[in-house]
Formats: structure tokens, C-alpha cells, sequence
């Protein structure tokens, strides 16, 4: 009876979601899945779907790909089969601007026996693009990989990059009927991670994960390369993770991979002086792998091949930069009876911008202008730069605060501006997320009240610290007496053009003191008691 339940729960969510869309909630993972509990899968066509989870491992919703031809869109259906060999097929990818997932299989009605040796002239090969409002697009349909099987798609823009069977990498377009040869050479999953075309190995002596010419080429007779340091060996990669987690490294500088081996299981690896060196393996058998980054943390959810009863699993390897993994898989769903996942990655979202920015305020404080801001989600987050300016036109570069990666939680920023310009001035933010791509918030006006011949002052237990203006670069002369005039105390500082923050050592007991500032020609004084 149970399941019977399941079955007919799976049936009416599919059945719903084929006719109406509704966006994937930001934050969630989507796995692909073969099969609608119905029947016993095996080689023949099946039908394929993407469930949305939550982070914990809750069903959101099913997506039922195309069964029948409706308009453009053709059907998009896959190997059944639960033998390793199917973890080539169904790979997930998701686009560097997070809008768009991509997939791949077969023009062929369910039950299609032995499809993955069909004639492609006959069931064309099809890439299933779907949208963060869950709309699927299945018009690119092609006379590709004829005979054998289709893995994944990759997409930028309108862009496609696709693999499958034993040679050759295709490059085609959003819609086309068409497509190019870029390279002879088998891939599995194909990536894009900043700007540059990636794809994962099961032969050959490059490594698990090659590099796909220079960039995103769409021309023939590209060039793959291995990355340097990587094992030689025949690999068994599936899907692949690159992470940025040292900041003093530019770009990424850890990547996880996942293999149909047990021995080689989920591996990780450190790029250390141009090599990438080993960081300790998860031994089992894993299929598809996303990751989410936040500082030196990365949170890997992924799926573990099992002939029946496959599991999404998460890891969170807390261990940072060229430090071995320490930590266990912990599996969060299971695919349900007659029913197998395959990829695994991230949802695509809505917004085009990486951040959900809440607030962007700024104010005058004791020491400078303070800037506040606060972001509802973050995708790929990697920084914010600040930038003030005077006239509201031309910016000049204040400072960075890091980003929190990828996030569904509020977060709150500051950064304090301790040479404020006199008046009005107008400060904006940058954000820049970890493929270069970025977005500008504001300006907004803020004000201060610190005036040019004006001096604050905050007294503190050993010293005293002075908030003063300097017209330009320059040293200023601090020096601190008593009421009577008799110097107790003088400092020389190098002070930048604007307001200035400087600390003075000053440990004289409680009374009454003057403290006095000269720059050039301009010479300041103000009464403090201690």
C-alpha cells in the first residue's frame, strides 16, 4: 500500500509540474531522476525528471522533462539502465550566471528499447535547458552521437557545449538543429567555471578533469589539456567542483572530484605552486557532485551510485585549503523503488543578480562614515568593493569586505570610510562574484558634519585618539600640553588627503589638557579633559 502511495504521489506531482512552473527556491539542490516508479527500469527509454530538495534532504517538487512532441520542445528521455555504464548519462550542469540548468538524453518515446545504440538520425540527441522559473526548453535536437550515448550539456548565454559517446566535444546553440565539433575527445560532465570550458574523463592518460582550449571556444580543432599535477592514470570521474577557498590565492584553488570506483570515491586536491596535490579520497561510488563555498568551508552535496536505492548525500569538509578531508558522507534522500538519480547540482535561480541585497545605508560615526549593508541570499559571492565620490560621477576605490560565497540566510556588512570627505559625499558598492561577473548598488548620499578646521577627539586610557582634516598627502605635527602651555607629548604622522584617524600615546593623569595640530599652514586646537 505504501507503495502504491509513493507511486501515485510521484505520478500527480509530475503530471502537475508538465503544465505549470513555479521557481525553484533559492538555495536548493536538484538531482536528476530516471524513472516514474512505475516499472522495472532497464535499457530501454525512460522518463526523466528533476526533483527539487531542500539543503536537508525535503522533496520541494518534481519537473517532468517532455515524453511527447508539444510544439518546438521534443522529448527528452534516458537509459533506464542501473549498471554502472548510466552513470555517463544524466549529468547536471548549471550555467556560471546560475539561471540556467542543462541536461541531455534522447528524442524517443518511453519504452524505446536499447536506446543508448539508436541511430541519432532516427531519435535525435536533445539538451534540455530549464530556467529558475522552472520553464523547459528541449528545441536543441541534433544528429550527434549516433549509436551511443549522450552525457551532458553545459550552457552560457545561448551558448551549448555538449559530450557523449567516444569522441568528440560539440559546441551548438540554444534552439539549433546543428552542431560543431570542437575537439575529438570524450567527455562526461562539462563545466564552466570562471570563463573556462572544463570536462571530466573516463579514458585516456590527461587526469579526471581536462581543460577544453582557452575560455569557452566554439571553433574546431580545439586543444584539451590536463591540469598540472594531477594523476595520469585511467580515470572513472563523473561530475567535478572547484572551489575558491585561500584568499590569497587568485581563483580557484581546491577541486573535488567524484568517481564510479569505490577506491577513488570523492577526491580532493589543493593547487600548491602551479600543481594540484591530493587532499585524501572518500572511498565509494558517487555520480554527481555541486558544492556551495563559504570562507574557508565547502559543503559538497552530491549523488552515491547504487544500483537500487541511490542516495543524494552531503559532506562538509571544514578542513580548508591543502588539508586532508576529514569528514563522512551523510546521505539526506533516497531515490524511491524503480527509480535511479544520476546528476546532481545546484537550482537555477531567477534573479540575475548573485546577490539579494536588502539595505544599503551609510552614516556619520565618531570615527569616520560608517556604510552598512545587508543581503537576504548570496550565490557565488565573492566580494563587495566600495567606492565614494564627490560629484556622484567620478569613483574612487575605498576598499574590499569578502563575501559570504553562497548563503539563503540575511547577512549584515560594514566597512567605515576613517577619511571622510567634508559635506555630502556619494558611496556605492560593487559586488563581484567568483567568475568575475558583478553588480553596483547605489550611490547613496551621505553627509558629514566634520568640518575642514575641525577637530574630534576621543580620549582613552593610554592614549588619545584625534580625528583631523589634511588638504592633501602630507605629515602633521600632534603635539598635546597642559592648560599652562608646557608640552607634555608630540607625534609626527603621515596623514592622507580627507579625514584622518591618528592615535597619540598620552599617559598623564586626570585634568585639563590641550591638543594641537599643525600641517603646513594650517594649525588646529581643541580643549579635551581626561
Amino acid at each position: 500500500m505504501k507503495r502504491k502511495l509513493l507511486l501515485s504521489c510521484l505520478l500527480a506531482v509530475a503530471s502537475y509540474t508538465a503544465f505549470s512552473q513555479t521557481a525553484f527556491t533559492a538555495g536548493s539542490i536538484s538531482v536528476l531522476r530516471v524513472g516514474d516508479g512505475s516499472g522495472t527500469l532497464g535499457t530501454s527509454a525512460a522518463p526523466v525528471f528533476i526533483d527539487e530538495y531542500s539543503t536537508s534532504g525535503t522533496l520541494i517538487r518534481s519537473l517532468a522533462l517532455p515524453t511527447t512532441v508539444v510544439g518546438a520542445n521534443r522529448r527528452l528521455t534516458l537509459d533506464g539502465n542501473t549498471s554502472s555504464v548510466s552513470s555517463f548519462e544524466g549529468l547536471l550542469s548549471l550555467s556560471q550566471d546560475g539561471q540556467k540548468l542543462t541536461l541531455a538524453g534522447f528524442d524517443a518515446p518511453v519504452n524505446t528499447t536499447t536506446i543508448t545504440s539508436s541511430l541519432s538520425a532516427t531519435y535525435n540527441r536533445v539538451v534540455g535547458v530549464i530556467d529558475g522559473t522552472g520553464n523547459v526548453n528541449t528545441t536543441t535536437a541534433l544528429d550527434i552521437y549516433s549509436g551511443v550515448l549522450v552525457s551532458s550539456a553545459v550552457a552560457e548565454g545561448n551558448n551549448l557545449w555538449i559530450s557523449g559517446g567516444n569522441t568528440n566535444i560539440y559546441h551548438t546553440t540554444i534552439g539549433a538543429t546543428t552542431a560543431t565539433s570542437i575537439i575529438s575527445r570524450t567527455g562526461r560532465s562539462m563545466r564552466i567555471f570562471n570563463n573556462q570550458l572544463y570536462a571530466s574523463q573516463t579514458s585516456g592518460t590527461f587526469g579526471p578533469v581536462i581543460t577544453i582550449g582557452s575560455g569557452l571556444p566554439t571553433t574546431t580543432a580545439q586543444v584539451a589539456a590536463g591540469l598540472p599535477g594531477m594523476p595520469t592514470a585511467t580515470p572513472s570521474t563523473r561530475e567535478f567542483f572547484f572551489a575558491d577557498v585561500n584568499p590569497a590565492i587568485p581563483g580557484n584553488d581546491v577541486l573535488y572530484v567524484v568517481n564510479a570506483v569505490s577506491s577513488e570515491g570523492i577526491a580532493k586536491y589543493s593547487l600548491v605552486g602551479g600543481n594540484w596535490v591530493p587532499n585524501g579520497i572518500i572511498t565509494g561510488q558517487y555520480t554527481g557532485l555541486t558544492g556551495v563555498v563559504s570562507g574557508t568551508t565547502v559543503t559538497l552535496y552530491g549523488v552515491r551510485f547504487a544500483t537500487s536505492a541511490n542516495k543524494i548525500f552531503k559532506i562538509t569538509d571544514a578542513t580548508g585549503y591543502n588539508v586532508d578531508m576529514t569528514a563522512t558522507a551523510t546521505d539526506i534522500a533516497t531515490a524511491a523503488a524503480n527509480t535511479v538519480f544520476r546528476g546532481l547540482s545546484l537550482s537555477p535561480q531567477v534573479t540575475t543578480n548573485p546577490v539579494s541585497l536588502i539595505s544599503f545605508t551609510g552614516k556619520e560615526a565618531a570615527n569616520g562614515v560608517r556604510l552598512n549593508w545587508s543581503t537576504a541570499s548570496e550565490l557565488n559571492n565573492s566580494h563587495f568593493e566600495i567606492y565614494r565620490s564627490i560629484d556622484e560621477q567620478s569613483f574612487i576605490k575605498l576598499g574590499v569586505v569578502k563575501g559570504a560565497g553562497t548563503a539563503n540566510e540575511d547577512l549584515n556588512y560594514s566597512f567605515t570610510d576613517i577619511s571622510p570627505l567634508s559635506g555630502t559625499a556619494y558611496y556605492k558598492l560593487r559586488q563581484v562574484d567568483f567568475d568575475g561577473r558583478s553588480a553596483e548598488y547605489g550611490p547613496i548620499p551621505v553627509k558629514s558634519g566634520l568640518q575642514k578646521n575641525e577637530m574630534k577627539v576621543q580620549v582613552k586610557e593610554n592614549s588619545v585618539q584625534v580625528s583631523l582634516f589634511a588638504s592633501a598627502n602630507s605629515t602633521t605635527d600632534i603635539y598635546i600640553s597642559d592648560i599652562s602651555g608646557h608640552k607634555l607629548t608630540k607625534l609626527s604622522a603621515a596623514v592622507n588627503s580627507g579625514w584622518n584617524n591618528v592615535e597619540v600615546p598620552f599617559t598623564a593623569n586626570k585634568g585639563v589638557y590641550v591638543i594641537f595640530s599643525k600641517n603646513g599652514s594650517e594649525i588646529n586646537k581643541k580643549k579635551f579633559v581626561k
